[in-house]
């Protein structure tokens, strides 16, 4: 499976939802990689971009695992060019961008979620028949695949 994220994970793992929610983020990343799914990421989109601006809020350690495990790891990250020509009536500019990778990613024939803390675009992409799940929900269940 291809997980798609968003922005939440930069959030959580920077501490700004406190100190749970950045503890379960790194345990989410070290599950991603214990169970062998990956990660898709958008080249230049805002997921990408707030790595780079968190970078300081964030851990040596969250860091490096981040970069070694997933960003240079063909096996666990798949990169996709920047596109925008997708687009979707009901979602936000700065969201459109995990439309257009779902998009991609289905074209391509691989399976993918979007793991989301915005319920508005939830409903906006289940009712193109995507599969998407909130951030809360998908960890929980996660984390029993992952005996964790």
């Amino acid at each position: 499976m291809i997980l798609i994220i968003d922005e939440w994970l930069w959030h959580d793992l920077a501490g700004e939802n406190g100190e749970e929610k950045q503890k379960e983020a790194f345990r989410f990343l070290e599950c991603i990689f214990k169970i062998c799914d990956k990660i898709a990421i958008m080249e230049n989109s805002p997921f990408i971009k707030k790595f780079w601006h968190f970078l300081n809020a964030l851990t040596p350690e969250m860091i490096k695992f981040f970069k070694n495990y997933f960003l240079f790891n063909s096996d666990k990250c798949k990169l996709v060019d920047y596109t925008d020509k997708y687009t979707l009536k009901g979602i936000k500019p700065d969201d459109l961008y995990l439309y257009n990778l779902c998009y991609v990613l289905e074209k391509e024939n691989d399976e993918c979620i979007v793991i989301t803390t915005d319920k508005p675009l939830i409903e906006v992409l289940k009712k193109q028949g995507l599969k998407v799940k909130h951030r809360d929900e998908y960890l929980k269940g996660y984390f029993i695949k992952c005996h964790v």
